[in-house]
């Protein structure tokens, strides 16, 4: 049986969830793709494919109701782009990478699901202050996410919550922004190293185009910001779970 005809339903479905809560699914991609085969070498630049597509519906859907926030990403992005066409250009081994990438998303699904709604600081900080910090936050994301073949959001959106600069659609909103362009970035880097057959996985991209923007919709307008604190929280704890399956 082809591997598509059980990955074509399932990528619906994770990007509608994902998008929902402004993530691209590149983590869930990378957990299916391996469970159904796929050559470890080809599944960074697919999962990167793919991200970009859901990213960007989702960043749409919440920039066209009110949540993102322009000055907050650029700091983020002008250090997390050229970092995660670096972080691509470096080899992880398969282990090491399900190993990291699996312990991070449990402990921030463990903090997420636990802590109550989070809504941003009224701590008040200095402008500069607050742009070294995001671009400090940027350079070390963006690596991570080249260099595993995700859009890094999947590791913002907690420490964006963490440190109390947004609320959860606030969040998604930038996480998405911040996926697809660190995507792009470290797509680039793999292309650089080989250019796999994607005409194969096609009917992928259609599915998760539709999941993407029913998601984000649903995320924008119809979820509460509590629901989509906690669908982020189960999120990353499903794949968490996948991926330190993969892992042993």
């Amino acid at each position: 049986m082809s591997p598509l005809f059980i990955l074509t339903p399932l990528f619906f479905v994770i990007s509608f969830i994902y998008s929902s809560v402004g993530l691209g699914g590149g983590s869930a991609y990378i957990a299916a793709l391996a469970v159904s085969g796929v050559p470890y070498s080809a599944i960074p630049t697919i999962a990167l494919s793919l991200n970009l597509i859901v990213s960007a519906s989702s960043w749409l859907g919440y920039f066209k109701s009110g949540y993102f926030q322009m000055r907050l990403l650029l700091p983020l992005v002008l250090a997390s782009v050229p970092a995660a066409f670096v972080g691509g250009l470096v080899p992880f081994s398969e282990k090491s990478f399900y190993l990291l990438l699996g312990l991070v998303l449990f402990l921030s699904a463990i903090w997420i699901l636990f802590s109550r709604e989070i809504n941003p600081s009224v701590k008040k900080s200095s402008s500069y202050k607050k742009f070294i910090v995001a671009c400090g936050i940027g350079m070390v994301l963006g690596f991570l996410a080249g260099s595993l073949g995700i859009g890094g959001g999947i590791f913002l959106a907690p420490v964006l919550l963490a440190i109390g600069w947004t609320n959860a659609k606030q969040t998604a909103a930038l996480t998405s922004a911040f996926i697809f362009l660190n995507s792009f970035s470290g797509l680039l880097a793999h292309l650089t190293k080989q250019i796999p057959d994607l005409t194969t996985w096609l009917p992928l991209v259609a599915v998760v185009l539709l999941g993407g923007v029913l998601g984000s919709y649903a995320g924008s307008t119809l979820f509460s910001t509590k629901l989509v604190q906690k669908v982020l929280g189960i999120v990353l704890m499903f794949a968490s779970f996948i991926i330190g399956v993969k892992a042993l």
